[in-house]
């Protein structure tokens, strides 16, 4: 007989979560949920009806017009998207090419996007270069990522290696909250 799985702690929960569309339309009206640890949620629908806004509210990217957002217990509501990235939380967005890189940085610089100002990346208020290069070298050796450096800039990979430049940055840093929108959209097998 299987033992099923015990529930975790709350990791991410929205409460009465509203907001607008780019066009300023209702996207999310009060929505409410919990995601513990070790939960994995799917949200699917037709295109248009709110997945998107849904993930950049989580990710600080929307602002909300009502309701909350917490991380770990704690209101992110008013965080940047950097505060919820150092709280642990790791976005793979929809818009790989528009908001998942920076086209003109190199492979190992967008690697290291969400954390050049924290160690080994940086000492100080100087990057370490040698560090950036090995976490290169290694997340592109472990997720498989198709380039023929790691100081080749990011424009020139294909859309699937963009993706899984985007996910070996995220998982790597071993988030406590995942949100990805279209993961595995476009990924070079």
């Amino acid at each position: 007989a299987h033992k099923p799985l015990e529930s975790g702690a709350v990791r991410l929960a929205l409460h009465g979560v509203s907001a607008l569309s780019v066009t300023g339309q209702p996207a999310l009206r009060e929505v409410t949920l919990e995601i513990r640890s070790g939960e994995i949620l799917g949200v699917a629908g037709v295109s248009g009806n709110g997945q998107r806004e849904l993930a950049e509210v989580v990710a600080g990217l929307r602002p909300l017009t009502g309701g909350r957002v917490e991380l770990d217990g704690s209101d992110a509501g008013t965080w940047s998207p950097g505060k919820r990235t150092d709280a642990g939380l790791a976005y793979i967005p929809e818009e790989r090419m528009h908001d998942g890189i920076v086209q003109e940085f190199s492979v190992a610089e967008n690697l290291v996007l969400q954390d050049y100002d924290h160690p080994p990346a940086s000492r100080g208020i100087f990057l370490n270069f040698a560090a950036i290069a090995q976490r290169g070298r290694d997340l592109v050796r472990d997720f498989s990522i198709r380039t023929p450096s790691i100081d080749t800039s990011t424009r020139s990979l294909s859309g699937g290696n963009i993706q899984k430049l985007i996910l070996a940055r995220e998982l790597s840093r071993d988030p406590k909250v995942l949100v990805a929108a279209q993961p595995t959209r476009g990924v070079d097998i």
